[in-house]
């Protein structure tokens, strides 16, 4: 045992009821500590921001602090450390909220960052803007608690036109919950296509896709669709052998997600299974009881989605 640790609800050490090993540098939420300042466990790195346990709270702003106007930009979990947990992620933006008659709503949106090294970018910006905007019903889901409240789903992807700064090779405008698309021409399939985690070398710090731009085959919408879902936290519904075969699930045979990249399957008439947002409000709700007001989060775990 490396570590034992009991804290207060937002994070300091209780006296005499914690145990740290040698060098082991991480507390609160798995967080690393930064004891080298104000001593041991009363600051945390959660990666964006940097948290002062004694307070309850953020050392700066929130980026996101001109939509959550009704917050201070320093609360931690929305001062309410039972009923929430703050994650640290770059792939998609979650915000809860409850209405009138008591039901949840659960948005899940990400912007994705278009770039292509045959200068097509805006038309494809376009193409997959059009794509979500015709298929905004299918984006739309719902699950019932075990209590029968309502937790409605839904899920938005904007589309942009990337930018570089060419001096730090970073994406221009990239906020937390913002993904990345590179188009590139020569990119083999299993080797470096796909839906692939942080570039740390060029500086991009949110998942990125990366598909052949040569034809419109790979980079179509409804396979760019497919792979974005991927950095939404969703997975494969179908099994790939790696030498061509495809077969999906059994009851996601039309889904976005059942539909290998290797069919001829064009977008038209597809479906997505309600128990993907099933999934999301699982996952994210948990046992959790929430309070009435709204909470934004971002996420970068994967939904458990099984056969």
């Amino acid at each position: 045992m490396q570590s034992a640790s009991d804290y207060s609800p937002f994070g300091v050490l209780l006296d005499g009821r914690s145990m740290q090993g040698d060098g082991y540098r991480y507390g609160f939420n798995g967080k690393e500590r930064d004891d080298e300042v104000k001593g041991s466990g009363n600051s945390y790195d959660f990666g964006a921001r940097m948290y002062d346990s004694r307070i309850g709270r953020w050392l700066t702003i929130d980026p996101f602090e001109k939509k959550y106007m009704a917050f201070t930009p320093y609360n931690y979990c929305g001062n309410n450390p039972i009923a929430f947990v703050e994650l640290d992620g770059r792939d998609y933006v979650y915000n809860i909220y409850k209405d009138s008659q008591g039901n949840w709503h659960l948005d899940i949106s990400s912007t994705v960052h278009v770039f292509s090294d045959k200068g097509n970018a805006v038309r494809k910006v376009n193409e997959y803007n059009k794509f979500m905007k015709d298929n905004l019903n299918k984006f739309k889901g719902s699950y019932t608690m075990n209590d029968g409240t309502k937790v409605y789903v839904r899920i938005n992807i904007k589309f942009i036109q990337g930018e570089i700064n060419v001096i730090n090779l970073r994406t221009l405008n990239f906020e937390q919950g913002d993904n990345t698309l590179y188009l590139r021409q020569g990119v083999i399939r299993h080797k470096d296509m796909g839906a692939i985690g942080n570039d740390y070398k060029k500086g991009i710090v949110g998942n990125k896709i990366v598909l052949d731009s040569n034809g419109d085959y790979y980079s179509r919408a409804a396979t760019v669709v497919h792979d974005v879902m991927h950095q939404l936290g969703l997975g494969d519904r179908y099994y790939d052998n790696r030498k061509g075969d495809v077969k999906a699930h059994i009851g996601f045979e039309s889904d976005l997600l059942g539909l290998g990249p290797q069919t001829d399957y064009k977008g038209e008439g597809f479906s997505f299974s309600n128990e993907h947002f099933q999934n999301y409000a699982k996952k994210l709700f948990k046992k959790q009881t929430f309070s009435g007001y709204s909470i934004k989060r971002v996420d970068n775990h994967s939904i458990d989605e099984k056969p």
